[in-house]
């Protein structure tokens, strides 16, 4: 319904914005305030939603079927692909998976707009709505690339992204204001009251992009982007497998009754894995207590590029899958 449309997508924008908002603003030690972010946030929208993605392939028999070639080929391939590229350039490696990265979130917002849009839309309003979330999220990020001061910031490092000259910004600024101005003008016409789940979308959108990759561009921006399509993710893929409980597959039993408690647990433990061998032993930065208790790993490179690839394949194949395959798809529950 609109109001629950309203409500998924104007809800995590809100708490990513006011998330920015507590950490940039408020007075307070990052010790207090990291750890509470990073189990209210990291675990469930951010590392959480990743691991969700095993609903809709491995555990889903009937997905799994239609494409098990894929399935039980691409891990091998990222992991020797993936080692290799390592081995020759690791910044190479992390510049590809941030880049992936940003990618898969423009197009989770494209996916939103495509749930918000009307099944009697024409062709002409689907390509103009995809223009406009396109700009929306792409501008940002092109105006984050002219800023060498903002540019790497959090988990990024110099040479993680790239640069567009400084002088461009300006311009791309008035661009991303005439995209929001031309909008305005394109939903009065198609008309406000049947259309309020686009307007949020949109504006959610394009505001949440540009506070956190332009405006504030903080490290704290990181921990709490994914709110904007980890949770609407989170709750749409339940409320779909829930849809098909009855179908075959693994761990339909999360999907019926009191099932959803699992189905939290499930989301918590799988980012609880993830930050724990990145944070813990993999970046060696140890900042999320009890990690920082163990002793500091002296890898190799050999066996560093052998493990890294393993350890980033949850989030690789995320985007990749989300991305290409059943986004779109996912959110139209039947």
């Amino acid at each position: 319904s609109p109001r629950v449309d309203t409500a998924l997508f104007l809800g995590p924008a809100f708490l990513g914005l006011g998330g920015v908002l507590l950490l940039y603003y408020v007075p307070a030690a990052d010790t207090v305030r990291l750890p509470f972010l990073a189990l209210a946030v990291v675990l469930f929208a951010d590392k959480g939603h990743v691991f969700v993605s095993t609903f809709r392939t491995y555990f889903d028999t009937t997905e799994y079927r239609s494409r098990r070639l894929f399935y039980l080929t691409f891990p091998l391939f990222y992991w020797v692909f993936g080692a290799v590229i390592y081995e020759r350039n690791s910044t190479l490696f992390w510049s590809a998976i941030v880049y992936l990265g940003l990618f898969h979130a423009v197009r989770q917002q494209y996916g939103w707009m495509s749930y918000t849009r009307s099944r009697e839309a024409g062709k002409l309003e689907a390509t103009a709505d995809s223009i406009f979330i396109y700009l929306a999220c792409l501008l940002p990020l092109l105006i984050l690339h002219a800023n060498p001061e903002i540019r790497n910031f959090g988990s990024l490092v110099k040479g993680d992204m790239g640069a567009i000259p400084s002088s461009w910004a300006g311009a791309l600024n008035a661009l991303f204001v005439a995209t929001l101005l031309l909008f305005t003008a394109y939903i009065l016409w198609l008309g406000v009251e049947r259309h309020r789940p686009k307007v949020v979308v949109f504006f959610s959108s394009a505001i949440c992009f540009y506070c956190y990759f332009v405006y504030f561009g903080s490290p704290y921006v990181l921990l709490v982007q994914p709110l904007l399509h980890g949770l609407p993710y989170l709750f749409l893929v339940y409320r779909r497998q829930r849809s098909h409980a009855e179908d075959p597959g693994w761990f339909k039993w999360m999907f019926r009754g009191r099932g959803w408690i699992w189905f939290c647990i499930f989301v918590a433990a799988g980012g609880f894995i993830e930050i724990s061998l990145t944070s813990g032993f993999l970046s060696g930065s140890r900042e999320w207590h009890p990690w920082s208790l163990l002793p500091r790993l002296e890898i190799p490179g050999w066996l560093l590029a052998l493990a890294v690839p393993p350890i980033t394949f949850p989030a690789v194949f995320h985007f990749i899958t989300e991305t290409h395959y059943h986004f779109v798809g996912l959110v139209r529950v039947s």
